[in-house]
Protein backbone atom coordinates (compact mmCIF):
# COMPACT_ATOMS: atom_id res chain seq x y z
CA UNK A 1 0.00 0.00 0.00
CA UNK A 2 1.35 3.62 -1.14
CA UNK A 3 2.27 5.92 1.78
CA UNK A 4 -0.54 8.62 2.48
CA UNK A 5 0.26 12.33 1.81
CA UNK A 6 -0.95 14.57 4.35
CA UNK A 7 -1.40 18.72 3.06
CA UNK A 8 0.75 21.07 4.97
CA UNK A 9 -1.60 24.05 5.01
CA UNK A 10 -4.38 24.45 7.67
CA UNK A 11 -7.09 25.25 5.19
CA UNK A 12 -6.34 21.84 3.49
CA UNK A 13 -6.61 19.79 6.84
CA UNK A 14 -9.50 21.51 7.29
CA UNK A 15 -11.35 20.38 3.66
CA UNK A 16 -10.30 16.71 4.58
CA UNK A 17 -13.29 14.67 5.32
CA UNK A 18 -12.15 11.04 5.94
CA UNK A 19 -9.82 11.28 9.15
CA UNK A 20 -11.26 8.71 11.31
CA UNK A 21 -9.51 6.51 13.93
CA UNK A 22 -11.85 4.43 16.31
CA UNK A 23 -14.56 1.85 15.31
CA UNK A 24 -18.41 2.16 14.99
CA UNK A 25 -22.00 0.75 12.80
CA UNK A 26 -25.44 0.62 13.03
CA UNK A 27 -28.04 -1.87 12.46
CA UNK A 28 -30.01 -4.42 14.81
CA UNK A 29 -28.72 -8.10 14.88
CA UNK A 30 -32.03 -10.21 14.20
CA UNK A 31 -33.85 -11.71 16.82
CA UNK A 32 -32.74 -15.26 17.79
CA UNK A 33 -35.11 -18.37 19.13
CA UNK A 34 -32.30 -19.88 20.70
CA UNK A 35 -33.11 -20.46 24.78
CA UNK A 36 -30.83 -18.46 27.36
CA UNK A 37 -29.41 -22.17 28.16
CA UNK A 38 -28.59 -22.90 24.43
CA UNK A 39 -27.04 -19.67 24.33
CA UNK A 40 -25.24 -20.31 26.94
CA UNK A 41 -24.00 -23.92 26.50
CA UNK A 42 -22.82 -22.74 22.48
CA UNK A 43 -20.85 -19.61 23.72
CA UNK A 44 -19.64 -21.60 26.70
CA UNK A 45 -17.23 -23.77 24.46
CA UNK A 46 -15.26 -20.55 24.18
CA UNK A 47 -14.56 -21.29 27.78
CA UNK A 48 -10.90 -20.76 28.77
CA UNK A 49 -9.04 -21.00 31.39
CA UNK A 50 -7.63 -17.37 32.18
CA UNK A 51 -3.53 -17.65 31.67
CA UNK A 52 -1.05 -16.92 33.81
CA UNK A 53 0.93 -14.01 33.19
CA UNK A 54 4.17 -14.15 30.88
CA UNK A 55 7.20 -13.88 33.06
CA UNK A 56 9.54 -14.23 30.11
CA UNK A 57 11.62 -10.72 30.39
CA UNK A 58 11.78 -10.55 26.69
CA UNK A 59 7.68 -10.28 26.62
CA UNK A 60 8.03 -7.04 28.35
CA UNK A 61 6.92 -3.71 26.07
CA UNK A 62 9.95 -1.76 24.29
CA UNK A 63 11.67 1.58 26.09
CA UNK A 64 11.77 4.74 24.06
CA UNK A 65 13.88 4.11 20.95
CA UNK A 66 15.33 6.66 18.71
CA UNK A 67 13.61 4.88 16.23
CA UNK A 68 10.25 4.75 17.53
CA UNK A 69 8.24 5.98 14.15
CA UNK A 70 9.58 3.12 12.27
CA UNK A 71 9.87 0.15 14.29
CA UNK A 72 7.75 -2.78 14.37
CA UNK A 73 5.83 -3.65 17.25
CA UNK A 74 3.71 -2.11 19.91
CA UNK A 75 6.13 0.31 20.79
CA UNK A 76 6.31 1.91 24.73
CA UNK A 77 4.64 0.15 27.24
CA UNK A 78 2.42 2.43 29.89
CA UNK A 79 5.12 2.16 32.75
CA UNK A 80 7.60 5.09 30.95
CA UNK A 81 10.70 6.80 32.03
CA UNK A 82 8.72 9.97 33.41
CA UNK A 83 5.57 11.28 34.63
CA UNK A 84 4.16 12.11 31.04
CA UNK A 85 4.18 8.50 29.75
CA UNK A 86 3.71 6.51 33.28
CA UNK A 87 0.37 7.14 35.02
CA UNK A 88 0.54 4.73 37.40
CA UNK A 89 -0.99 6.65 40.68
CA UNK A 90 1.20 6.95 44.22
CA UNK A 91 0.68 4.54 46.58
CA UNK A 92 -1.50 6.87 49.19
CA UNK A 93 0.61 5.95 51.94
CA UNK A 94 2.70 9.02 50.11
CA UNK A 95 2.58 12.18 53.08
CA UNK A 96 1.31 10.16 55.28
CA UNK A 97 2.89 8.97 58.99
CA UNK A 98 2.54 5.27 58.40
CA UNK A 99 3.29 2.82 55.54
CA UNK A 100 1.13 1.29 53.12
CA UNK A 101 0.41 -1.94 55.17
CA UNK A 102 -1.72 0.29 57.45
CA UNK A 103 -4.48 1.44 54.80
CA UNK A 104 -7.27 -1.10 54.38
CA UNK A 105 -8.11 -2.28 51.16
CA UNK A 106 -9.57 -0.28 48.29
CA UNK A 107 -12.68 0.77 47.92
CA UNK A 108 -13.62 -0.58 44.91
CA UNK A 109 -13.32 -4.05 46.49
CA UNK A 110 -16.89 -3.25 48.28
CA UNK A 111 -18.11 -0.94 44.66
CA UNK A 112 -16.19 -1.15 41.51
CA UNK A 113 -17.24 2.01 41.03
CA UNK A 114 -14.96 4.11 44.19
CA UNK A 115 -11.54 4.50 44.39
CA UNK A 116 -9.21 1.67 43.74
CA UNK A 117 -7.87 -0.76 40.98
CA UNK A 118 -10.57 -2.58 38.84
CA UNK A 119 -9.96 -5.22 36.43
CA UNK A 120 -12.49 -4.61 33.92
CA UNK A 121 -11.17 -7.53 30.98
CA UNK A 122 -11.32 -10.56 33.29
CA UNK A 123 -10.64 -13.38 30.40
CA UNK A 124 -6.29 -12.73 31.03
CA UNK A 125 -3.94 -11.66 33.26
CA UNK A 126 -2.43 -8.09 33.94
CA UNK A 127 1.11 -8.04 34.79
CA UNK A 128 1.51 -4.74 36.54
CA UNK A 129 5.09 -4.52 36.38
CA UNK A 130 5.37 -4.67 33.22
CA UNK A 131 2.14 -3.29 31.62
CA UNK A 132 0.88 -6.28 29.55
CA UNK A 133 -1.82 -8.64 29.50
CA UNK A 134 -2.20 -12.47 28.46
CA UNK A 135 -5.48 -13.51 27.26
CA UNK A 136 -6.48 -17.06 25.52
CA UNK A 137 -5.33 -17.20 22.22
CA UNK A 138 -8.38 -18.78 20.29
CA UNK A 139 -7.64 -20.77 16.59
CA UNK A 140 -9.94 -20.73 13.71
CA UNK A 141 -10.86 -21.50 10.46
CA UNK A 142 -11.75 -19.33 6.95
CA UNK A 143 -14.61 -21.26 5.29
CA UNK A 144 -13.83 -22.68 1.95
CA UNK A 145 -9.85 -22.51 2.34
CA UNK A 146 -9.62 -23.21 5.84
CA UNK A 147 -7.16 -21.00 6.11
CA UNK A 148 -5.54 -20.56 10.07
CA UNK A 149 -7.27 -17.69 11.89
CA UNK A 150 -5.66 -16.97 15.11
CA UNK A 151 -7.89 -14.04 17.49
CA UNK A 152 -8.90 -12.87 20.87
CA UNK A 153 -12.07 -12.12 22.20
CA UNK A 154 -12.38 -8.72 24.54
CA UNK A 155 -16.31 -7.23 23.88
CA UNK A 156 -19.55 -9.16 23.74
CA UNK A 157 -22.97 -7.11 23.19
CA UNK A 158 -24.63 -10.60 25.30
CA UNK A 159 -23.83 -9.58 28.99
CA UNK A 160 -24.63 -13.30 30.17
CA UNK A 161 -21.84 -14.44 27.51
CA UNK A 162 -19.59 -11.55 28.66
CA UNK A 163 -19.98 -12.94 32.46
CA UNK A 164 -19.38 -16.59 31.17
CA UNK A 165 -16.18 -15.53 29.00
CA UNK A 166 -15.04 -13.11 31.37
CA UNK A 167 -15.15 -10.39 28.79
CA UNK A 168 -16.28 -7.05 28.57
CA UNK A 169 -19.78 -6.22 28.24
CA UNK A 170 -21.06 -3.49 25.60
CA UNK A 171 -25.22 -3.32 24.55
CA UNK A 172 -23.89 -0.66 22.16
CA UNK A 173 -22.22 -3.73 19.90
CA UNK A 174 -26.09 -4.82 19.13
CA UNK A 175 -25.98 -2.01 16.50
CA UNK A 176 -22.53 -2.64 14.64
CA UNK A 177 -23.79 -5.55 12.17
CA UNK A 178 -23.15 -3.19 9.31
CA UNK A 179 -19.50 -3.23 10.02
CA UNK A 180 -19.70 -6.80 11.46
CA UNK A 181 -18.16 -9.92 9.18
CA UNK A 182 -19.92 -13.18 9.50
CA UNK A 183 -18.98 -16.57 11.29
CA UNK A 184 -20.21 -19.70 12.66
CA UNK A 185 -19.03 -21.83 15.79
CA UNK A 186 -17.50 -25.18 15.20
CA UNK A 187 -18.30 -28.09 17.88
CA UNK A 188 -14.71 -27.32 19.20
CA UNK A 189 -16.18 -23.65 20.59
CA UNK A 190 -13.79 -21.94 17.33
CA UNK A 191 -14.89 -19.43 14.91
CA UNK A 192 -15.32 -20.75 11.16
CA UNK A 193 -15.57 -17.32 9.37
CA UNK A 194 -17.03 -16.03 6.01
CA UNK A 195 -14.77 -13.09 5.18
CA UNK A 196 -12.36 -11.10 6.41
CA UNK A 197 -8.17 -10.99 5.99
CA UNK A 198 -5.54 -9.61 6.80
CA UNK A 199 -2.20 -9.41 5.90
CA UNK A 200 0.81 -8.79 8.31
CA UNK A 201 3.33 -8.33 6.21
CA UNK A 202 3.25 -4.80 5.96
CA UNK A 203 6.55 -2.77 7.26
CA UNK A 204 5.12 0.21 9.62
CA UNK A 205 6.44 3.77 9.06
CA UNK A 206 5.77 7.53 9.71
CA UNK A 207 7.07 10.14 8.42
CA UNK A 208 6.29 13.27 11.16
CA UNK A 209 5.55 16.52 10.25
CA UNK A 210 7.90 19.82 11.65
CA UNK A 211 8.88 19.82 14.99
CA UNK A 212 6.46 21.00 17.34
CA UNK A 213 4.00 20.11 14.82
CA UNK A 214 4.82 16.95 14.17
CA UNK A 215 0.92 16.34 13.76
CA UNK A 216 -0.01 15.64 10.73
CA UNK A 217 2.44 13.94 9.60
CA UNK A 218 3.77 13.78 5.94
CA UNK A 219 3.16 9.83 5.04
CA UNK A 220 2.11 6.93 7.53
CA UNK A 221 2.12 3.04 6.53
CA UNK A 222 0.60 0.67 9.32
CA UNK A 223 1.69 -2.22 9.79
CA UNK A 224 -1.10 -4.77 9.36
CA UNK A 225 -3.97 -4.47 6.42
CA UNK A 226 -7.22 -5.69 6.15
CA UNK A 227 -8.90 -6.86 2.97
CA UNK A 228 -11.89 -4.68 1.93
CA UNK A 229 -14.51 -6.99 4.42
CA UNK A 230 -12.09 -7.22 7.40
CA UNK A 231 -13.97 -5.54 10.99
CA UNK A 232 -12.51 -6.95 14.34
CA UNK A 233 -16.40 -6.87 14.82
CA UNK A 234 -17.79 -10.73 14.55
CA UNK A 235 -21.78 -11.66 14.19
CA UNK A 236 -22.24 -15.22 15.20
CA UNK A 237 -24.80 -16.58 13.02
CA UNK A 238 -25.38 -19.89 14.73
CA UNK A 239 -25.28 -18.81 18.40
CA UNK A 240 -27.95 -16.13 18.42
CA UNK A 241 -26.54 -13.72 16.33
CA UNK A 242 -24.08 -12.05 19.31
CA UNK A 243 -21.02 -10.09 18.20
CA UNK A 244 -17.60 -9.98 19.40
CA UNK A 245 -14.66 -7.70 19.22
CA UNK A 246 -12.09 -10.27 17.80
CA UNK A 247 -9.20 -8.63 16.56
CA UNK A 248 -7.29 -11.11 14.41
CA UNK A 249 -3.44 -11.56 15.67
CA UNK A 250 -2.33 -13.30 13.12
CA UNK A 251 -3.53 -15.16 9.54
CA UNK A 252 -2.88 -17.83 7.62
CA UNK A 253 0.06 -19.26 9.19
CA UNK A 254 0.14 -22.07 11.50
CA UNK A 255 1.79 -22.69 14.72
CA UNK A 256 4.98 -23.51 14.07
CA UNK A 257 5.32 -20.00 11.96
CA UNK A 258 4.38 -17.83 15.25
CA UNK A 259 5.68 -19.63 18.24
CA UNK A 260 7.09 -16.76 19.80
CA UNK A 261 6.40 -17.70 23.59
CA UNK A 262 8.86 -15.74 25.26
CA UNK A 263 9.43 -12.88 22.59
CA UNK A 264 11.19 -12.26 19.74
CA UNK A 265 8.04 -11.93 17.51
CA UNK A 266 7.60 -12.42 13.85
CA UNK A 267 5.77 -8.56 12.60
CA UNK A 268 5.65 -9.61 9.43
CA UNK A 269 3.53 -12.87 10.44
CA UNK A 270 1.81 -11.41 13.97
CA UNK A 271 -0.24 -8.04 15.01
CA UNK A 272 2.59 -5.25 16.10
CA UNK A 273 0.67 -4.88 19.40
CA UNK A 274 1.72 -8.49 20.50
CA UNK A 275 4.61 -8.98 22.67
CA UNK A 276 5.03 -12.59 22.80
CA UNK A 277 2.29 -15.53 21.72
CA UNK A 278 2.26 -19.30 22.52
CA UNK A 279 0.15 -21.39 20.33
CA UNK A 280 1.41 -24.34 22.17
CA UNK A 281 -0.67 -23.24 25.10
CA UNK A 282 -3.06 -20.74 23.53
CA UNK A 283 -1.65 -17.64 25.07
CA UNK A 284 -0.77 -14.25 23.92
CA UNK A 285 0.99 -11.24 25.47
CA UNK A 286 -0.01 -7.95 24.19
CA UNK A 287 0.81 -4.27 25.09
CA UNK A 288 -1.74 -2.11 27.40
CA UNK A 289 -1.97 2.25 26.35
CA UNK A 290 -2.41 5.00 29.23
CA UNK A 291 -4.95 6.36 29.06
CA UNK A 292 -7.78 8.66 31.23
CA UNK A 293 -11.57 8.37 31.72
CA UNK A 294 -13.43 11.05 33.87
CA UNK A 295 -10.09 11.81 35.34
CA UNK A 296 -8.92 8.14 36.15
CA UNK A 297 -6.25 6.51 34.65
CA UNK A 298 -7.09 3.63 32.22
CA UNK A 299 -4.84 0.84 30.82
CA UNK A 300 -6.28 -0.57 27.30
CA UNK A 301 -5.24 -2.22 24.48
CA UNK A 302 -5.83 -0.73 20.87
CA UNK A 303 -5.76 -3.30 17.59
CA UNK A 304 -7.79 -2.12 14.24
CA UNK A 305 -8.47 1.39 13.18
CA UNK A 306 -10.76 2.67 10.54
CA UNK A 307 -7.95 4.54 8.37
CA UNK A 308 -4.26 3.63 7.01
CA UNK A 309 -3.34 7.08 9.26
CA UNK A 310 -4.62 5.79 12.46
CA UNK A 311 -3.31 2.04 12.16
CA UNK A 312 0.03 3.72 11.78
CA UNK A 313 -0.34 5.93 14.88
CA UNK A 314 -1.54 3.08 16.88
CA UNK A 315 0.45 0.76 16.02
CA UNK A 316 -2.95 -1.44 15.10
CA UNK A 317 -4.53 -3.20 11.94
CA UNK A 318 -6.40 -0.55 9.50
CA UNK A 319 -9.97 -2.64 8.76
CA UNK A 320 -11.85 -1.09 6.11
CA UNK A 321 -15.02 -2.63 7.35
CA UNK A 322 -14.88 -0.36 9.99
CA UNK A 323 -15.80 2.26 7.50
CA UNK A 324 -19.49 0.94 7.87
CA UNK A 325 -20.18 2.51 11.01
CA UNK A 326 -21.87 5.39 11.93
CA UNK A 327 -20.44 8.08 13.24
CA UNK A 328 -20.71 11.27 15.24
CA UNK A 329 -24.19 10.07 17.32
CA UNK A 330 -22.50 9.04 20.38
CA UNK A 331 -25.44 8.22 23.18
CA UNK A 332 -28.49 8.35 21.16
CA UNK A 333 -30.47 5.50 19.91
CA UNK A 334 -29.03 2.78 17.60
CA UNK A 335 -25.37 4.44 17.68
CA UNK A 336 -22.90 1.75 18.52
CA UNK A 337 -20.13 4.31 19.61
CA UNK A 338 -18.23 5.88 22.66
CA UNK A 339 -16.41 8.87 21.94
CA UNK A 340 -12.18 8.89 22.15
CA UNK A 341 -10.52 12.67 22.31
CA UNK A 342 -7.41 12.85 20.83
CA UNK A 343 -5.23 16.57 21.24
CA UNK A 344 -3.00 16.68 18.00
CA UNK A 345 -0.85 19.88 19.35
CA UNK A 346 -0.84 19.69 23.57
CA UNK A 347 2.07 20.00 25.60
CA UNK A 348 5.07 18.21 24.44
CA UNK A 349 8.15 20.20 25.24
CA UNK A 350 10.21 17.84 27.71
CA UNK A 351 8.78 14.47 26.35
CA UNK A 352 8.02 11.89 29.21
CA UNK A 353 9.59 14.15 31.93
CA UNK A 354 6.78 16.73 31.08
CA UNK A 355 4.22 15.36 33.76
CA UNK A 356 1.21 17.51 31.25
CA UNK A 357 2.62 15.88 27.73
CA UNK A 358 -0.62 14.59 25.80
CA UNK A 359 -1.42 14.63 22.37
CA UNK A 360 -0.37 12.89 18.80
CA UNK A 361 2.36 15.64 18.10
CA UNK A 362 4.12 14.35 21.35
CA UNK A 363 3.46 10.87 20.16
CA UNK A 364 5.28 11.71 16.95
CA UNK A 365 7.99 13.39 18.49
CA UNK A 366 9.39 11.06 21.04
CA UNK A 367 7.42 7.77 20.53
CA UNK A 368 5.20 6.93 23.76
CA UNK A 369 1.46 7.35 23.46
CA UNK A 370 -0.76 10.40 23.35
CA UNK A 371 -2.75 9.88 26.41
CA UNK A 372 -5.97 9.91 25.23
CA UNK A 373 -9.20 10.55 26.89
CA UNK A 374 -11.73 8.05 26.73
CA UNK A 375 -15.91 8.27 27.16
CA UNK A 376 -17.39 6.25 29.63
CA UNK A 377 -16.07 2.69 30.53
CA UNK A 378 -17.83 -0.10 32.53
CA UNK A 379 -17.41 1.06 36.05
CA UNK A 380 -18.49 5.05 35.61
CA UNK A 381 -21.01 4.54 33.26
CA UNK A 382 -23.44 1.96 30.60
CA UNK A 383 -22.77 3.19 27.27
CA UNK A 384 -19.31 1.54 27.14
CA UNK A 385 -18.03 0.83 23.69
CA UNK A 386 -15.04 -0.46 22.30
CA UNK A 387 -15.26 1.24 19.13
CA UNK A 388 -13.95 4.64 19.73
CA UNK A 389 -15.21 7.84 17.92
CA UNK A 390 -12.35 10.19 17.21
CA UNK A 391 -12.80 13.43 17.91
CA UNK A 392 -9.46 15.49 16.97
CA UNK A 393 -8.85 18.37 19.15
CA UNK A 394 -6.61 21.38 18.67
CA UNK A 395 -5.35 23.74 21.13
CA UNK A 396 -5.59 27.66 20.03
CA UNK A 397 -2.69 29.95 20.00
CA UNK A 398 -4.73 32.15 22.51
CA UNK A 399 -5.43 29.68 24.55
CA UNK A 400 -1.25 28.55 23.95
CA UNK A 401 0.09 32.31 24.68
CA UNK A 402 -1.89 32.64 27.18
CA UNK A 403 -0.73 29.82 28.94
CA UNK A 404 -3.62 27.65 29.60
CA UNK A 405 -2.60 24.59 27.52
CA UNK A 406 -2.58 21.67 29.57
CA UNK A 407 -2.92 18.07 29.72
CA UNK A 408 -6.61 17.08 30.00
CA UNK A 409 -8.60 14.00 31.68
CA UNK A 410 -12.10 14.07 31.31
CA UNK A 411 -14.75 14.56 28.33
CA UNK A 412 -16.73 17.16 30.09
CA UNK A 413 -13.89 19.18 30.76
CA UNK A 414 -12.96 18.95 27.43
CA UNK A 415 -16.20 20.06 25.82
CA UNK A 416 -16.55 22.84 28.22
CA UNK A 417 -13.27 24.06 27.14
CA UNK A 418 -14.87 23.78 23.00
CA UNK A 419 -17.15 25.92 24.25
CA UNK A 420 -14.95 28.61 26.17
CA UNK A 421 -13.03 29.07 22.74
CA UNK A 422 -10.09 27.18 24.26
CA UNK A 423 -10.12 24.22 22.25
CA UNK A 424 -11.40 23.47 18.60
CA UNK A 425 -11.54 20.71 16.12
CA UNK A 426 -8.16 19.71 14.22
CA UNK A 427 -6.98 21.88 12.37
CA UNK A 428 -9.11 25.18 13.61
CA UNK A 429 -11.84 23.71 12.19
CA UNK A 430 -15.28 22.81 14.12
CA UNK A 431 -15.07 20.58 17.14
CA UNK A 432 -17.01 16.89 16.44
CA UNK A 433 -15.95 13.65 14.94
CA UNK A 434 -13.06 13.52 13.06
CA UNK A 435 -14.61 10.75 10.74
CA UNK A 436 -12.41 7.85 11.65
CA UNK A 437 -12.86 5.00 14.64
CA UNK A 438 -10.87 2.71 16.36
CA UNK A 439 -11.00 -0.25 18.06
CA UNK A 440 -9.94 -0.12 21.84
CA UNK A 441 -10.42 -2.73 24.81
CA UNK A 442 -10.23 -1.64 28.47
CA UNK A 443 -8.49 -3.29 30.66
CA UNK A 444 -8.37 -1.43 33.92
CA UNK A 445 -9.29 1.69 35.13
CA UNK A 446 -8.26 3.36 38.53
CA UNK A 447 -9.49 6.10 40.69
CA UNK A 448 -7.70 8.86 42.01
CA UNK A 449 -4.16 7.72 44.16
CA UNK A 450 -4.86 4.14 44.67
CA UNK A 451 -1.95 1.25 42.60
CA UNK A 452 -3.35 0.59 39.05
CA UNK A 453 -3.88 -3.03 38.80
CA UNK A 454 -2.47 -4.68 42.05
CA UNK A 455 -4.83 -7.43 43.20
CA UNK A 456 -7.33 -6.05 40.67
CA UNK A 457 -10.58 -7.25 41.06
CA UNK A 458 -14.13 -6.81 40.73
CA UNK A 459 -15.45 -6.05 44.24
CA UNK A 460 -18.99 -6.78 45.20
CA UNK A 461 -21.16 -7.80 48.08
CA UNK A 462 -19.99 -11.27 49.50
CA UNK A 463 -22.03 -13.37 51.93
CA UNK A 464 -20.14 -13.91 54.92
CA UNK A 465 -20.75 -15.26 58.62
CA UNK A 466 -20.98 -12.98 61.62
CA UNK A 467 -17.12 -14.21 62.00
CA UNK A 468 -16.32 -12.63 58.71
CA UNK A 469 -16.10 -16.01 57.23
CA UNK A 470 -16.93 -16.49 53.36
CA UNK A 471 -18.95 -20.04 52.03
CA UNK A 472 -19.24 -20.80 55.91
CA UNK A 473 -15.75 -21.67 55.85
CA UNK A 474 -15.57 -23.90 53.24
CA UNK A 475 -12.70 -24.28 50.80
CA UNK A 476 -13.88 -22.15 47.17
CA UNK A 477 -10.63 -24.03 45.35
CA UNK A 478 -12.02 -27.82 46.83
CA UNK A 479 -14.71 -27.45 44.53
CA UNK A 480 -12.48 -27.05 41.24
CA UNK A 481 -9.38 -29.28 42.29
CA UNK A 482 -11.60 -31.86 44.80
CA UNK A 483 -14.62 -32.19 43.05
CA UNK A 484 -16.56 -31.89 46.70
CA UNK A 485 -16.98 -29.18 49.35
CA UNK A 486 -14.31 -29.32 51.99
CA UNK A 487 -13.89 -27.25 55.36
CA UNK A 488 -11.03 -25.13 55.13
CA UNK A 489 -8.45 -24.44 58.04
CA UNK A 490 -7.67 -21.29 60.00
CA UNK A 491 -4.08 -21.86 59.18
CA UNK A 492 -5.09 -21.21 55.69
CA UNK A 493 -7.10 -18.20 55.44
CA UNK A 494 -6.63 -15.18 53.06
CA UNK A 495 -8.62 -12.13 53.35
CA UNK A 496 -10.83 -10.75 50.49
CA UNK A 497 -13.44 -8.84 49.33
CA UNK A 498 -13.95 -7.90 52.58
CA UNK A 499 -14.47 -11.27 54.15
CA UNK A 500 -12.32 -14.25 55.58
CA UNK A 501 -11.39 -17.55 52.79
CA UNK A 502 -10.12 -20.87 54.51
CA UNK A 503 -8.65 -23.57 52.39
CA UNK A 504 -7.71 -26.91 53.40
CA UNK A 505 -3.59 -26.37 52.29
CA UNK A 506 -1.69 -23.90 51.32
CA UNK A 507 -1.34 -24.99 47.65
CA UNK A 508 -4.92 -24.33 47.57
CA UNK A 509 -4.73 -20.65 49.03
CA UNK A 510 -2.33 -19.78 47.02
CA UNK A 511 -4.35 -20.95 43.92
CA UNK A 512 -7.06 -18.36 45.38
CA UNK A 513 -5.01 -15.88 45.70
CA UNK A 514 -3.28 -15.91 42.00
CA UNK A 515 -6.78 -16.21 40.44
CA UNK A 516 -9.97 -15.55 43.26
CA UNK A 517 -12.37 -14.27 40.48
CA UNK A 518 -11.94 -17.67 38.80
CA UNK A 519 -12.63 -19.75 42.26
CA UNK A 520 -14.92 -17.55 44.43
CA UNK A 521 -18.50 -18.26 43.81
CA UNK A 522 -20.77 -16.71 41.60
CA UNK A 523 -23.04 -13.60 43.04
CA UNK A 524 -20.74 -12.97 46.23
CA UNK A 525 -21.58 -16.56 47.33
CA UNK A 526 -25.24 -15.89 47.89
CA UNK A 527 -28.29 -18.68 46.86
CA UNK A 528 -28.26 -18.64 42.73
CA UNK A 529 -31.81 -19.20 42.47
CA UNK A 530 -32.67 -16.41 44.98
CA UNK A 531 -30.53 -14.12 43.05
CA UNK A 532 -32.59 -15.45 39.80
CA UNK A 533 -35.43 -14.77 41.72
CA UNK A 534 -34.16 -11.11 42.59
CA UNK A 535 -33.91 -11.52 45.83
CA UNK A 536 -29.92 -12.86 48.28
CA UNK A 537 -30.66 -15.74 50.28
CA UNK A 538 -27.93 -18.01 52.49
CA UNK A 539 -26.47 -20.66 51.41
CA UNK A 540 -25.70 -24.53 51.99
CA UNK A 541 -22.23 -25.49 50.97
CA UNK A 542 -22.79 -29.12 50.13
CA UNK A 543 -25.52 -27.66 47.69
CA UNK A 544 -22.87 -26.45 44.58
CA UNK A 545 -22.55 -26.90 40.93
CA UNK A 546 -19.93 -25.93 38.45
CA UNK A 547 -21.29 -24.45 35.48
CA UNK A 548 -18.96 -22.70 32.49
CA UNK A 549 -16.30 -22.92 34.89
CA UNK A 550 -18.12 -21.49 37.46
CA UNK A 551 -18.92 -22.36 41.11
CA UNK A 552 -22.59 -21.90 41.74
CA UNK A 553 -24.28 -21.95 45.51
CA UNK A 554 -27.51 -22.73 46.87
CA UNK A 555 -30.41 -22.83 49.73
CA UNK A 556 -29.97 -26.36 49.99
CA UNK A 557 -29.69 -29.56 47.76
CA UNK A 558 -33.44 -29.65 46.52
CA UNK A 559 -33.11 -25.96 45.42
CA UNK A 560 -29.95 -26.82 43.87
CA UNK A 561 -31.98 -29.70 42.06
CA UNK A 562 -34.88 -26.82 40.87
CA UNK A 563 -32.01 -24.68 39.89
CA UNK A 564 -30.76 -27.33 37.29
CA UNK A 565 -33.92 -28.10 35.60
CA UNK A 566 -33.32 -24.34 33.75
CA UNK A 567 -29.36 -23.85 34.55
CA UNK A 568 -28.69 -21.54 31.80
CA UNK A 569 -32.25 -19.83 32.13
CA UNK A 570 -31.57 -18.94 35.91
CA UNK A 571 -27.67 -18.05 35.49
CA UNK A 572 -29.29 -15.26 32.70
CA UNK A 573 -31.81 -13.99 35.51
CA UNK A 574 -29.38 -14.01 38.09
CA UNK A 575 -26.79 -12.20 35.83
CA UNK A 576 -29.12 -9.47 35.11
CA UNK A 577 -30.04 -8.89 38.89
CA UNK A 578 -26.74 -9.35 40.63
CA UNK A 579 -25.20 -5.81 39.59
CA UNK A 580 -28.63 -4.34 41.63
CA UNK A 581 -28.50 -6.55 44.51
CA UNK A 582 -24.92 -6.23 45.07
CA UNK A 583 -25.25 -2.28 45.02
CA UNK A 584 -22.90 -1.96 41.55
Amino acid sequence: MKDLEFPKSNAALRSRTCIRIFQVAAVTVAATTLSAANLAELHGRMKRAVPAPRQASEATASALSTTFNSDQGPGPGPIGPGPGCNLLPAPASVGASVNLSYFGPPPSESNPSLVGPVQLLKSGNIDAAKGTITLPLYKGSMSGNHKSVWYVLTDVDDQGVATLLGLNYSAKLTYSATAARTANLDDQGNFVFDRGTVDFSPVRGIVPGPPGAEFPPSSAQPGSIGDKDYSPLVRVLNAGSVIYNAPIVAFGVEANDINFPTGGVDYSKVHDQVLAIDPVNMTVTLNLINGFSFGRPVWYVSMDASIPLAAAIEHATFAPLMQNILLGKDDSFSSPIERIFIATNGPENGGCSNPLRQGLSADLADGARPNNVLGGIPTIATDYSPIWDAQLFQWTQNAISEGFRGQVREEFQILTFVQDGLITGAGGGKFGSSGFSTMSKICAGVILTSSLLLAAQMGEKINKTSAGLAIKGYDAVAYFEDGKPVKGDAAYQFPWNGATWRFSSAAHREAFKKDPGHYAPQYGGFCAYGVSEGHTAPIDPEAWNIVGGKLYLNYDKKVSEDWRKDTGGRIRKADQNWPKLSGR
